[in-house]
């Protein structure tokens, strides 16, 4: 597994309104790369949004067909997993 890392940092002075935006994506462009059902794909940590954990922020989970997302940690951590098949 590769790990990868990025944050973003975005100000803007007055603005009345803001969001945050938290992504998992799996490689659509090469050859396929096969994930085992019912393992993490991708783990967040420390996730803010204005200096605060990104729990107080009311996030709203929005998830494609056949993956999970864990709750958010106080913390701001949480996974995303393919779904285990019935």
């Amino acid at each position: 597994m590769s790990i990868w890392t990025a944050s973003a940092k975005k100000t803007l002075a007055g603005a009345g309104l803001s969001s945050a935006e938290v992504l998992a994506e799996v490689p659509s462009a090469g050859p396929p790369h096969p994930i085992a059902r019912s393992s993490v794909i991708a783990a967040f940590t420390s996730a803010t949004a204005n200096g605060r954990s990104l729990a107080l922020a009311d996030p709203q989970v929005q998830q494609a067909a056949g993956t999970l997302v864990s709750p958010i940690s106080a913390a701001g951590s949480f996974t995303v997993s393919w779904a285990a098949m019935p």
